[in-house]
């Protein structure tokens, strides 16, 4: 069987996955039964949690449900393969966190 193809998720990609489903939740499916191996790093899960902390989203963390933006972000790293980076080139003038984006892909082999 060949190996699964390698998938970096942007980060809003990733936040439409977690927190409202449809198309992007099904790409987290298709990680966890292994038809993709969704890839990421120390840096982009750094920006997930600190976007899912942001207060725009407070009102689907309630203290009525256990979910929490912590829990979110730990459930999404089981769900990956952490990517090591080396030195990320500016490639993205007008956005450097799409570079690590690309840096991370690149990293990952991913197609």
């Amino acid at each position: 069987m060949p190996s699964a193809v390698r998938v970096v998720l942007d980060t809003n990609v990733a936040v439409s996955a977690l927190l409202f489903g449809g198309v992007p939740q099904q790409l987290l499916d298709l990680g966890r039964i292994g038809e993709i191996e969704l890839c990421t790093t120390e840096l982009l899960l750094n920006e997930l949690d600190g976007v899912l902390h942001r207060s725009k989203f407070a009102r689907r963390f309630s203290k009525n449900r256990p979910v929490t933006p912590t829990f979110l972000v730990k459930r999404y790293t089981l769900l990956t393969t952490n990517i090591a980076l080396g030195p990320i080139e500016r490639i993205v003038p007008s956005d450097a966190d799409d570079d690590v984006v690309i840096a991370t892909a690149v990293a990952a082999g991913a197609k």
